[in-house]
């Protein structure tokens, strides 16, 4: 057979024969023009007829149980009684629940349902119930099950989510998520028919349709079937990347901190691995050195074979006893656990223990030359939707970025901004201009942002806080106010309307959304240093520099809360309520943290000075603010200040009624 260049398998859908009763059905990952020859789909059971071996040891493999459909007959398997009863951790109030009728298994919530028609995920973990909506939809429900746990959970990724029972997918987001679940998708009338479909990976979703191989091995003639063992090394690695993932498919951050999520992605883990990246494209490493796709069972043996190939005197590599025996995967493949899994999952970039992440390390900018060329091949893909194309468009804006290469990542980011780019791709694009300091085009962005996603908060949050440093603070208390409308349980919300209404002389109005941002979080520290700041304006002393001191044993070295409390120590009306010598220390340690360039915290410091009698240090740093402030009315009360420091009188605040 003539063997494929590259792997065109890139979860595009192509319907390969209709039948009766407007059903259609694509064998998914095989359009016509991938494949040199014509077939259809004929089912593992006709596979397993010849390639029994691999059939009977596949049958239970993670990856043929990977998506199910849920019968009345087979319900049992996911939402027996039993299961059912399992805790539920949920992060608000009034969890959704599953409920089984005769025909049927419901999620059901306030009143309204979704109907289960299928579960994604083999349970080795979990797994994820989905539902059939109208245009060729899913909508992923947003209760799941964790095994490691045994218990219900929110589903990963839906944290944000208001509908408590899942926001029907995107066309195209289903399309994706049902290629890495399914062999063969049915659509009646649109919408998928579970029971038509053959969901798992079998067979044919990553040999091709199987038929005309079956009709070539009855003639003897040369078969006629697509073999990803046959593939270019480094092709194999993208042809298993198409649901394990590639470089392209993570946030260029995450890769770049290596982030303990990346583990799950093992695609593209490998990809970003040294072995990987540097090694010639035919014998670079691949799936298929390490894993044989038909069989679960793992071997040491192999594992370590496919480590020696290249490290032939592993013991010369290594400066603890290292042999060819040793286990190369516990140390350079490390077990990461996160929250979806205790049991963890194989991190599959190969690395030495010690080695930093890449943004900490020397081979940075190879990194992000890496991620630029991966990201430009995704862009490239046939069949690219407007949503990954956006995505994609996005992750290269913000590598370029990363690059300095500014000429050309706002001009990436503005191709990508006309795709089709989601609600967290736009709050990405936003933080990049507002990192360049381009915030009308930030706050543009963040409104399209609640124009395609109105009921979630985070973009109403970031608009107001771009809006506040653009010094619209009418507009700014505005966003806040919508965003806490939306979520009232947002702490940062709270606070920053309060921040607002400081900045407004509004102190009196702003306390209690500083109270309540602390009793939502009573360790936010921020939220305690302007409860603070609010009470030392409205001369409330001593509940003042209880806060600051509150807000500094959670966060000690923060200028801000240091300035603040040092100025009460040093210029308190009562002389009970002054400490010199610790004015001087905090108001120093504050102004050290800044360079000694913050004019208002250099008055603090003379001030602190003056209060302990060293009126000398105090003038010299008095004059020294006064050349630093750009603010006339701050200068002009510091040069009155100074005339008390040169007649050796320290600075006193009036008390207030």
């Amino acid at each position: 057979m003539e063997r494929l260049r590259r792997p065109r398998a890139c979860l595009s859908l192509s319907l390969l024969w209709l039948t009766a009763g407007k059903v259609e059905r694509a064998v998914v990952g095989f359009p016509p023009e991938a494949l040199p020859y014509q077939a259809r789909f004929v089912g593992s059971e006709t596979c397993g007829a010849c390639h029994s071996d691999h059939f009977r040891r596949y049958e239970s493999h993670p990856m043929a149980l990977t998506g199910r459909t849920v019968t009345a007959k087979s319900r049992d398997l996911w939402f027996s009684d039993e299961r059912l009863k399992k805790s539920v951790a949920w992060q608000a109030r009034d969890a959704p629940a599953y409920r089984l009728t005769a025909d049927a298994v419901l999620l059901e919530s306030k009143g309204r349902a979704a109907r289960v028609g299928a579960v994604l995920g083999s349970g080795a973990r979990g797994f994820t119930p989905i539902g059939a909506e109208a245009g060729r939809a899913i909508r992923e429900l947003r209760l799941s099950f964790s095994s490691p746990h045994d218990s219900w959970f929110m589903t990963p990724g839906s944290e944000k989510d208001r509908n408590p029972l899942g926001t029907p997918k995107s066309v195209e987001e289903s399309r994706d998520c049902l290629g890495c679940h399914a062999t063969v998708l049915a659509w009646t009338n649109d919408v998928l028919d579970f029971e038509e479909s053959r969901l798992g990976v079998q067979c044919e979703r990553c040999h091709g349709p199987g038929s005309a191989h079956l009709e070539a091995a009855r003639e003897g003639q040369p078969s006629a079937i697509f073999n990803p063992g046959a593939l270019r090394a480094d092709e194999q690695v993208e042809f298993c990347g198409q649901c394990h993932r590639q470089a392209f498919d993570v946030d260029p951050l995450d890769a770049m901190v290596r982030h303990p999520s990346m583990a799950r992605h093992a695609g593209a883990g490998l990809m970003l691995s040294e072995c990987f990246r540097r090694s010639p494209r035919d014998t670079t490493i691949s799936c298929l050195d390490c894993h044989d796709p038909h069989d679960e069972n793992k071997s040491s043996d192999r594992f370590r074979a496919s480590c020696l190939r290249c490290h032939r005197e592993p013991e010369r590599d290594h400066r603890s006893p290292t042999s060819s025996s040793s286990d190369c995967v516990s140390c350079h493949m490390p077990v990461e656990k996160t929250a979806i899994s205790i049991r963890g999952f194989t991190d599959h970039w190969i690395r030495s223990p010690a080695a930093p992440a890449p943004l900490d390390s020397f081979e940075r900018e190879e990194y992000l030359e890496y991620l630029e060329e991966s990201y430009r091949r995704g862009l490239v893909r046939p069949a690219l939707g407007p949503e990954k194309r956006a995505k994609l468009g996005v992750g290269l804006a913000e590598v370029q970025f990363a690059r300095k290469s500014y000429e050309s990542a706002f001009p990436t980011l503005a191709e990508a901004l006309l795709a089709s780019p989601n609600y967290p791709q736009r709050l990405r694009a936003a933080a990049l201009f507002r990192q360049a300091g381009r915030i009308p085009e930030a706050i543009e962005v963040l409104g399209k942002a609640i124009e395609t996603e109105p009921d979630l908060e985070e973009a109403y949050y970031q608009q107001g806080e771009l809006l506040q440093l653009e010094g619209k603070l009418d507009e700014a208390a505005s966003r806040y106010r919508q965003a806490l409308g939306l979520n009232p349980d947002s702490a940062v919300a709270h606070n920053s309307l309060g921040s607002v209404l400081g900045l407004q002389g509004r102190f009196e109005e702003a306390l209690p959304y500083f109270h309540k941002a602390l009793e939502l979080n009573p360790d936010y520290s921020q939220a305690r240093a302007n409860l603070g700041l609010a009470l030392q304006r409205l001369g409330r002393l001593e509940e003042a520099r209880q806060e600051l001191e509150a807000a500094l044993e959670v966060r000690p070295e923060w200028p801000v809360a240091q300035n603040a409390l040092a100025r009460i120590l040093a210029t308190h009306p009562d002389p009970s309520g002054r400490d010199p010598q610790k004015a001087v220390q905090l108001a120093d340690r504050a102004a050290e943290l800044t360079a000694y360039e913050n004019s208002a915290i250099l008055d603090t410091l003379a001030a602190a000075y003056a209060a302990a009698g060293q009126f000398e240090k105090a003038a010299a740093v008095a004059e020294e603010a006064i050349r630093l402030a750009t603010d006339a009315a701050l200068a002009e009360d510091i040069r009155a200040r100074l005339s008390l420091y040169k007649s050796r009188k320290p600075y006193v605040e009036t008390p207030r009624d």
